[in-house]
């Protein structure tokens, strides 16, 4: 065998083994970046909760939408879904705009909600400001939510 075929395959398998590593190392980057350590990594986090609580609602299972509720805000939020969820079916929840906080612990996300009364049928849309945080052990929480109109 030849001086440079034998560096060719050295190669080969140098590129093969370099491949194979990287693929290992994938489940523990990926458990890093959802462990939201970074300010990045929180605010991608954020997007999946937020659609969570929003399908939840949309499909009117309110106990999928207060999974993503902070513990001491969860009777509050229950009571707020509650007075609305048998009179009232969301049509379309969008987020119309995030504003961080904290290096990213704390997040005010307003989202233009459309519903329609059963009774009426016409939609109407409003504006929910929601309040997000971000802990180690739970990830982001939906700590307060309120309606204006508009």
């Amino acid at each position: 065998m030849s001086k440079v075929g034998a560096i060719a395959r050295w190669l080969v398998c140098l590129c093969i083994v370099a491949g194979a590593a990287g693929c290992v190392l994938v489940p523990f980057v990926q458990a890093f970046k959802e462990s939201g350590l970074t300010e990045s990594d929180r605010m991608a986090l954020l997007p999946p909760r937020i659609k969570k609580f929003s399908d939840a609602r949309i499909f009117g299972n309110k106990t999928d939408a207060l999974d993503v509720v902070a513990p001491d805000a969860r009777a509050q939020i229950a009571k707020q879904l509650g007075e609305v969820g048998e009179h009232e079916r969301i049509v379309k929840s969008k987020v119309e705009e995030v504003e961080w906080a904290d290096s990213a612990n704390k997040a005010r996300v307003l989202v233009k909600v459309e519903s329609y009364k059963i009774t009426q049928l016409i939609v109407t849309t409003v504006t929910e400001e929601q309040h997000w945080e971000y802990s180690t052990g739970g990830g982001w929480l939906l700590t307060s939510r309120s309606k204006t109109e508009g």
